[in-house]
């Protein structure tokens, strides 16, 4: 039975997430001991701040609305293909529309990397990031590996693949007097770099989970405090296991408003199973 309209706690609002999100996000940035491994955390929790939501804007909108993620998730560390050798980004977006299926792969490099040397030219580790991302390139481009992609992740539309490199600082750049992004060495328009400070809170992505592909079997790891349950998630999260205990572990709910979200999604969750779920304007 759905509850009443005052029993209904509200989601906090998106101003208010975004300023909390942001504030955290310079702390994490500017900590001395920043590490790839605190800065994947932080985005598993708030994915809203991944670049490729709507595919670098390239993804066709529908009736108006920003083009919806596989899931509306990003997917953390995903397997591409089988094997123990498949290549393993960092982050994925799987924006849809009506004609294609845009696959955002996101790579994450530790923020206290260098990008140049002294005499301007990029550092080794830069180089060893995008040569990265070209084998990577190349291994998806092998004949049948884009057919054993698209099975992977239940897609049925033609795929057109972007990557995304997110790497050190901006003020080193701005400081830095002999090497300029542009003397960096980029040769594929399918590849966007960018700074860590260019990361910042993305509203169309507010409603997004963070899932990962365990054994064949997608589980959700985070959920956003701002997340409402619009008409058609409950369907599109069908496929996502563990979302409520997502839900139990994410920061930023009031007790009321965890308490309410776990049990709509269980509520949803058997509806959609029993095959009596009706997409009707605003669930809550």
């Amino acid at each position: 039975m759905a509850p009443t309209s005052t029993s209904k706690p509200k989601a906090i609002t998106w101003d208010e997430y975004a300023d909390i999100v942001e504030a955290q996000w310079q702390l994490v940035l500017n900590d001395p001991a920043c590490s790839e491994r605190k800065i994947q955390s932080f985005l598993e929790d708030h994915p809203c701040l991944l670049p490729g939501y709507d595919a670098f804007n390239n993804a066709v909108r529908r009736e108006g609305l920003p083009p919806g993620p596989i899931f509306e998730a990003a997917f953390s560390q995903p397997r591409l293909l089988p094997g123990t050798r498949s290549y393993v980004p960092d982050f994925m977006w799987l924006p849809t529309d009506s004609q294609k299926q845009w696959v955002v792969l996101i790579e994450i490099e530790n923020p206290l990397k260098p990008w140049f040397r002294q005499d301007g030219q990029q550092t080794q580790y830069f180089t060893q990031a995008i040569g990265q991302i070209y084998d990577w390139m190349g291994q998806i481009d092998q004949p049948g590996n884009a057919a054993k992609f698209a099975e992977r992740y239940h897609i049925s539309r033609p795929v057109v693949v972007k990557y995304c490199l997110i790497y050190g600082r901006r003020a080193e750049v701005m400081k830095n007097t002999r090497g300029t992004i542009r003397n960096l060495a980029i040769r594929d328009d399918a590849l966007k770099i960018m700074s860590f400070d260019r990361l910042h809170p993305t509203e169309a992505a507010r409603d997004a989970l963070c899932i990962k592909l365990v054994r064949h079997k997608f589980v959700a790891v985070s959920a956003p405090a701002t997340l409402r349950l619009q008409s058609n998630l409950p369907q599109m999260w069908r496929g996502v296991n563990q979302k409520e205990e997502a839900v139990a572990r994410s920061p930023h709910f009031s007790d009321e408003r965890r308490a309410y979200l776990i049990e709509r999604i269980r509520y949803w969750d058997q509806q959609v199973r029993d095959g009596k779920f009706r997409l009707v304007p605003n669930r809550e």
